[in-house]
């Protein structure tokens, strides 16, 4: 007759076994499969919440499932750091990106091809997809491009506003205002019919980040200081019928600043 061998778990095993269970498995990364050579330095989810997309330094956009944490796509052809997206608010299927080697890139995410390679001729480091589809708009070096997509990418406008490298690029609550902001320690708002810039919005120290809150009241910039900096809205001047991107600064000397503000950090 045969005698099985049962294995004896020793009490500082069993032990090591309980950390793991208690203290790392529930730490364990949400996308098992995820293998990045280097840091990851956007993500976004898609439009129906069930997917992100990630860019990478290691010149890689891929798309994951949220529900089973796989990889479904990488977006290939870039040929640099991927610093960038945007989604597309009127289609689910059309994702923007952003790279160093100066491209910005319109994929679909059904074909997993880029339907448009528009060159910027700086490292991208900003993307945004206004509300309709048509414009494509890009940050890096100096400059800030407006793309016409119906027009097969044409450059509709190039905005040189700003004295030293644009980073970023937001939209402000009612979609209507373009927001650009850079080393120079300015935001430039615009309008996103004209381009013409309403104001200048001068912040102690270089952004990296920008937002307007839902309300029109405040706006929040990123500093390469480690600090963030809100700005409100004066009541006053609200109250006045002035809005926060209404009173031009064309005239102004930097000491003067904007009124229309009181700065928070």
């Amino acid at each position: 007759m045969l005698h099985e061998t049962i294995p004896v778990i020793d009490g500082f095993t069993l032990f090591l076994s309980a950390l793991f269970f208690y203290f790392v498995l529930p730490h364990q990364p949400a996308f098992p499969n995820a293998h990045f050579c280097r840091a990851i330095r956007t993500s976004q989810f898609s439009m129906d919440g069930l997917r992100v997309l990630t860019g990478s330094d290691d010149k890689t956009v891929r798309l994951w499932d949220l529900p089973t944490g796989r990889e479904m796509a990488e977006l290939r052809g870039h040929e640099d750091y991927v610093r960038a997206q945007s989604r597309v608010k009127v289609s689910p299927h059309l994702w923007a990106t952003g790279c160093y080697d100066h491209k910005l890139r319109l994929f679909d995410l059904r074909t997993q091809k880029a339907i448009f390679t528009l060159n910027h001729d700086y490292p991208v480091e900003a993307v945004l997809i206004p509300p309709g589809g048509g414009l494509a708009i890009s940050a890096g070096g100096q400059e800030v491009k407006v793309f016409e997509l119906f027009a097969g990418g044409r450059i509709l406008q190039r905005l040189s506003n700003h004295a030293k490298a644009v980073t970023c690029l937001a939209l402000d609550a009612t979609e209507t205002r373009l927001l650009t902001g850079g080393l120079d320690e300015q935001v430039k708002v615009h309008d996103l019919n004209t381009f013409d810039v309403g104001a200048s919005i001068y912040f102690k120290g270089q952004l990296l980040s920008v937002g307007a809150s839902p309300d029109k009241s405040r706006l929040a910039a990123g500093l390469t200081s480690g600090k963030c900096t809100v700005k409100l809205i004066d009541k006053k001047s609200v109250a006045l019928g002035l809005d926060w991107a209404g009173e031009s600064l064309a005239d102004r000397r930097k000491s003067e600043e904007t009124k229309l503000f009181r700065e928070i950090s």
